[in-house]
């Protein structure tokens, strides 16, 4: 708690009273919770340093200097339970008079809070800042995950929301923050319907729908409709799905044809006592886009390698590149041309083996495909 003076009294004498107990803190004495550093004295600075705050230590405190003047500062501590934890702050909002006058000053204390803070997907939850009362508040903020955010009510809670929030308060004594945090039960991969995943014709690839832990659906469901329409079509004959918390699909040799956006459903009961006969669907859509080399060429002219994606929506740039095999099976991969599609004027024994087009989005490298050309003799 801040004693500050902005001139020196001669002949000081210094104690903190509190009047709850009538207990003193006097330089000479320091007990291990309150701590009045005499050091500090040469500063003009008498705080009273109180560590691992309890609510026992509420009350009003008074931080008496006296030499030629008398100066006297009264303090209100409050504390405030929250979380199993009590929170204090060490802003003042007074100066110091002299000849004696008392001046009020309470510390003011809040706490950040989500109610619920466990939430299903889809549910609304609202954070909350409380604040002790005769604070007078500048301005309240709240960041999610250190980043400021527009609002703290949730209507539709996603993925995105889970982590730390903390409430920033400015106010005439200074600016202060608390945490609270946020705990959003589903479906944590992917996170939301936006996921890509690309796969090249005659590979495997894999279907992510993974739940929170915990939490397992009674029923998973996956279906697949095309990205033109929302009419159901059936499955790959190689798709495979899992059980438990981790629902993920595999299709074990992606087909033309088998583009589309995968919906993986889950069906589960509430997380409490009050909504345990709730039914509840989570589900999760991932598009994949079906990669692959399309050649044409003339019975006697120049070849042409083209990167086909069954959506390039997300491509901004392509890459043609050489893929050779040394001694113990080491690859070496040297870039040939960034292009979409690549010509050969006519096809040598220096060009068969394997050609790779790897195609690129703004987060950089998206995903390869590779081609074999194979000439006659060899």
């Amino acid at each position: 708690m801040s004693c500050f003076l902005s001139q020196y009294p001669s002949g000081l004498k210094t104690v903190w009273r509190r009047d709850k107990s009538g207990l003193e803190f006097r330089p000479v004495r320091d007990p291990a919770r309150a701590i009045c550093p005499i050091p500090n004295f040469g500063k003009a600075d008498y705080s009273l340093h109180i560590t691992e705050t309890t609510m026992e230590d509420e009350g009003k405190y008074v931080c008496e200097v006296q030499g030629k003047t008398r100066m006297v500062k009264v303090i209100i501590l409050r504390v405030v339970r929250g979380n199993n934890q009590e929170f204090v702050t060490s802003s003042l909002l007074s100066h110091w008079l002299s000849s004696g006058s008392l001046i009020g000053n309470i510390f003011s204390f809040f706490t950040a809070s989500f109610s619920p803070d466990v939430v299903v997907e889809g549910s609304r939850t609202n954070a909350k800042c409380d604040i002790s009362a005769g604070t007078r508040i500048v301005t309240i903020n709240w960041k999610q995950n250190g980043m400021f955010t527009s609002t703290a009510r949730l209507s539709n809670v996603s993925q995105r929301d889970a982590g730390n929030w903390t409430c920033r308060v400015a106010y005439d004594g200074g600016v202060v923050e608390a945490t609270a945090s946020l705990q959003v039960k589903g479906i944590v991969n992917p996170q939301d319907d936006s996921s890509v995943v690309y796969a090249a014709v005659g590979s495997s690839v894999s279907l992510p729908c993974v739940f929170t832990d915990g939490l397992i659906p009674y029923t998973v469901t996956w279906n697949k409709t095309p990205t033109t329409s929302y009419s159901s079509v059936p499955l790959p004959a190689s798709f495979n799905k899992s059980a438990g918390p981790s629902a993920s699909a595999t299709i074990q040799r992606v087909q033309d044809g088998d583009e589309g956006m995968y919906t993986c459903s889950g069906m589960m009961k509430g997380l409490n006592m009050i909504n345990v006969n709730r039914r509840i669907k989570l589900q999760r859509r991932t598009e994949l886009v079906v990669t692959q080399v399309l050649r044409s060429s003339s019975s006697s002219g120049p070849v042409t390698l083209t990167c086909h994606l069954s959506n390039s929506s997300q491509i901004t740039s392509y890459e043609w590149l050489r893929v050779t095999y040394g001694p113990n099976n080491t690859q070496t991969v040297t870039s040939v041309r960034k292009t979409k599609s690549y010509r050969i004027q006519e096809v040598t024994e220096k060009d068969a083996g394997e050609w790779m087009c790897r195609y690129y989005g703004e987060q950089g490298v998206l995903g390869n495909v590779t081609y074999q050309i194979h000439v006659m003799g060899r």
